[in-house]
């Protein structure tokens, strides 16, 4: 329990650094004039929380607060004095007030009682008892926090702590034992965890006011001190928590049967119920979190400690349906919740893990962990699990998950997680509760066996726990690529990984799902695995279109009708010009006011539509305006003069990513925009390369490539497998590479521009035949693929920068279009290749020196001229060998 009780400052280090800037910044800190938060490290992606809180008196005394998990037996506020060394900062608990809790001990005949408190005392007490000085076999225990220290180590501040258990004997044995009695009269020791050490922060707690006058709405998940029924124990207060709606000021609580008052005022909110009040002064505002620092009064208690309160938001639907497998799919909820040290990379250590292990026939093992395993720390092993408690069965309603488990005599056993959210780093925030009522002759009263609490739960694929997997039945070698089944994440080689596939009713061990579609959405379950979609839901994002119906990104799609649009960037004035394929309407922005700031089309805010944006690099900068709230952010990434703006979205997650290419090294810097993540690759180091970017391998991510220009080749590296593809493809050093998907079949096909004679060679993804179309004729057109019939298929298609006209071949009908945009020869297209547009604008003259990066305007002036043209005779498309066409 004490182990519970201290989270942060309960360990000892047998050897001390001399006293740094940190011992000194945290003195000063501890005698300052606001409450200081003792934290844990928390991990990446959860809250900054803790029990552990500090208010400073004076004169180096203070109060510390530690409400970690804690009912109202245990005590949770203690007087210390704070004072520091060469090297340490104590903090000294008055030994008249240092009492945690106090309970009985094991009975003194029992082997615990004698490992616990030793040979001698053990034997004294029992010839007490023998005579007669013992009503009771089982003594008080007290728990005793007698001080903690922070010293600094390795440039970290650590806290530890000295907590004892201590035996009293009682007075009766000591006044009338034969002989007198030889032992002492209280029996200490210190508990078993004092030889570890943990990193703690310590932090001046700062309130900020709220940012408008309503700062909750909606349903939030809020801590609370508050009296639960508990089974067996009859009501108590204890730590809890409770999804309260915040639409009215009052509401009634069903798990806790109370009615609590609602205030707020501009920093803080104030919860009223029963005899007890709990306030909420923010300390760090999200959208959908909240870190407040919370002060708790009852009748018999103050204390304060600083929680989380989350927003019920609707993204966990991919969490709920992610329970359910054929093999063993362990997902670990975890008391404590966020603390680094209690995590194995983003999993939690074993020590601290819980486990339930779900199946698809709605049946469900509770289990738990071994104690960390020998070896490594943190680590948990190829068995993860050990058997536990069987015949539950699991089901979900409305999104909340329930597990019963009927037993003779009981009436009730049924625990319940209701989700709230689910963040980036996959983390599900929930509210999960037990309760347990018996229907025998002298029964306990019905309760709780775990009052509700907030918990946060990470899925683990077992499959990839060689033992554990083994165990389950799955070993051999299904698929015969000589990876036993145990060790390998695709049993049937189908692209689609196991968890992936049993957690979505498929079967891994099958590979003809793969071009299935489970669910008649018009996508076959690969598809959707690439897409990020549902293969058992036609409509993942409940929108009401199909997700085989749902418009592919186009590119260049600057009105959002899933239609390239026309967009060229003038910049001798810095603007750029856009025609809207939705209306012909033009729009123009002035954005970006070098003539050698670089134009970048990438959709960075996920909303479908192409941003503004441009790479400047006079100041390494990367701007951008986004389309759905005008935010204008500037990215510092690329320090050298010849990097290359390389925009794609290199992780799948609908967002383009800032990224460059360092010709003289052949490096690759990708800023990934959803994690903040950079990664580093070396890839294309031969002079003549050049950047052929594309989605080869139709996993919704780009791939890492180059054309060897000199040697007439692409190099890919695909993204799905990390491997690497030379293909032989363009044999002129003049040769335009123009990557595209010109079939439609979700993978960029690998293509060139032959400007010498006008020809255009594709290489099909889907059946690796070899197109050939002559269009454009004058060796300066310029190649701009894009899609601009939304069906799906690039089109072939050329700027003619001496006329401005722009040619296109419209896949969808195999029709013309002629398009007049762009009078001048000096514009730059944006469908261009990447080699093209840093051509053309290195070349641009300087523009206006007046800064401007202002969103798009109606040109009520102009209208895009645009007509159907006739084909030529020569624009058929062919089918070619390659040596016939000299590839």
């Amino acid at each position: 329990m004490l182990r519970k009780l201290f989270p942060i400052l309960l360990l000892i280090s047998p050897t001390y650094s001399l006293a740094g800037p940190l011992v000194d910044e945290a003195f000063e800190i501890l005698n300052g004039e606001k409450p200081v938060s003792l934290s844990a490290v928390p991990v990446t992606g959860l809250p900054q929380e803790t029990s552990s809180v500090l208010v400073p008196n004076s004169d180096n005394n203070a109060t510390i607060y530690v409400a970690y998990d804690a009912d109202e037996t245990f005590q949770k506020q203690f007087p210390v004095a704070v004072s520091k060394n060469n090297n340490e900062i104590l903090l000294t608990v008055d030994s008249s007030q240092n009492i945690v809790s106090t309970y009985l001990s094991p009975d003194i005949y029992s082997q615990q009682f004698e490992d616990e408190w030793g040979e001698d005392i053990s034997e004294l007490l029992q010839q007490g008892h023998q005579q007669g000085l013992l009503e009771s076999t089982s003594l008080t225990e007290n728990a005793l926090y007698i001080s903690s220290k922070i010293f600094e180590k390795d440039g970290k501040l650590i806290g530890s702590g000295v907590y004892e258990t201590e035996l009293i004997i009682p007075q009766s044995v000591i006044d009338g034992f034969e002989g007198g009695w030889p032992g002492p009269e209280r029996v200490s020791k210190p508990t078993y965890f004092s030889d570890e050490e943990s990193e703690t922060l310590v932090d001046a707690i700062e309130i900020q006011p709220f940012k408008n006058a309503h700062p909750l709405t909606d349903k939030w998940l809020m801590p609370l001190y508050i009296k639960a029924e508990k089974y067996g124990l009859g009501a108590y207060r204890e730590l809890s928590h409770e999804l309260i709606d915040f639409s009215h000021t009052d509401y009634s609580s069903p798990l806790f049967n109370t009615s609590i008052n609602i205030q707020s005022t501009a920093d803080s909110i104030l919860l009223t119920y029963n005899d007890t009040s709990v306030r909420y002064s923010p300390i760090t505002i999200e959208e959908d979190e909240y870190v407040f620092f919370i002060e708790v009064e009852t009748p018999e208690e103050k204390f304060k400690f600083v929680s989380a309160a989350y927003k019920m938001t609707d993204n966990t639907e991919k969490f709920v349906r992610g329970l359910s497998s054929r093999f063993p799919f362990v997902q670990v909820p975890h008391v404590g919740m966020g603390i680094e040290e209690r995590f194995d990379g983003d999993r939690i250590a074993c020590e601290w893990m819980s486990g339930y292990e779900f199946v698809a026939d709605n049946t469900m093992t509770q289990t738990t962990c071994y104690d960390r395993l020998s070896g490594e720390a943190n680590v948990i092993d190829n068995s993860p699990y050990v058997s536990g408690t069987e015949g539950w069965n699991w089901a979900i309603s409305d999104g909340v998950i329930e597990f019963e488990n009927i037993t003779p005599y009981v009436e009730v056993n049924k625990q319940t997680w209701v989700p709230i959210q689910t963040n980036e780093e996959g983390y599900t925030i929930i509210l999960e509760y037990w309760e347990y009522a018996t229907n025998f002759e002298g029964a306990p009263p019905n309760g709780y066996m775990q009052a509700p609490r907030a918990n946060v739960i990470k899925l683990v694929d077992v499959s990839q726990y060689t033992e554990a997997y083994a165990n389950g039945g799955f070993g051999g070698d299904n698929d015969g690529d000589n990876i036993e089944d145990s060790t390998d994440t695709d049993d049937d080689n189908d692209g689609m990984p196991d968890y992936y596939e049993e957690s979505f009713s498929l079967n891994h061990l099958n590979s003809a799902d793969r071009d299935e579609d489970l669910d008649g959405d018009g996508l076959t379950n690969f598809d959707e695995f690439s897409r990020g979609t549902y293969p058992n839901d036609n409509d993942s994002d409940n929108d009401g279109i199909l997700d085989g119906d749902e418009l592919v990104r186009s590119p260049y799609d600057y009105d959002g009708d899933g239609i390239s649009d026309i967009v060229i960037r003038r910049p001798e004035i810095g603007q750029f010009i856009v025609a809207r394929s939705s209306d012909g309407a033009i729009m123009r922005s002035f954005f970006g006011s070098q003539g050698s700031d670089i134009p970048l089309a990438g959709d960075f805010d996920g909303d479908g539509t192409t941003d503004l944006a441009i790479r400047r690099p006079s100041v390494k900068q990367f701007i951008s305006r986004t389309s759905s709230d005008d935010r204008i952010d500037r990215i510092f990434f690329g320090a050298q003069d010849e990097d290359i703006p390389v925009v794609a979205d290199y992780d799948g997650d609908g967002l383009d990513d800032v990224a460059i290419r360092r010709p003289s090294t052949g490096q690759w810097f990708i800023k990934y925009s959803t994690t903040g993540e950079i990664v580093r690759e070396t890839f294309g180091t031969d002079s003549s390369d050049t950047p052929a970017i594309a989605d080869y391998d139709g996993d919704g991510k780009a791939d890492i490539a180059v054309r060897r220009q000199r040697a007439g080749q692409f190099i890919i590296k695909y993204s799905s497998t990390d491997t690497i593809d030379r293909i032989f493809f363009g044999s002129q050093q003049t040769d335009i590479a123009v990557p595209a998907d010109y079939d439609g079949d979700g993978k960029a096909d690998i293509a060139i521009r032959r400007p010498s004679n006008g020809y255009w060679f594709i290489k099909r993804s889907s059946d690796d035949v070899i197109e050939r179309t002559f269009f454009g004729s004058n060796e300066d057109d310029i190649p701009v693929v894009a899609d601009y019939d939304g069906d799906g298929k690039a089109d072939i298609a050329i700027r003619r920068p001496s006329s401005g006209n722009w040619f296109a071949k419209l896949s969808a009908d195999n029709t013309y279009m002629r398009f007049f945009f762009g009078s001048k020869s000096t514009d730059i297209p944006l469908a261009a290749p990447l080699s093209v547009v840093l051509n053309m604008t290195t070349t641009g003259e300087n523009a206006s020196r007046n800064e401007q990066l202002s969103g798009f305007n109606i040109d009520v002036q102009e209208v895009l001229i645009k007509e159907h043209i006739p084909g030529n005779a020569q624009w058929l498309t062919q089918e070619v060998e390659s040596s016939e066409a000299d590839l």
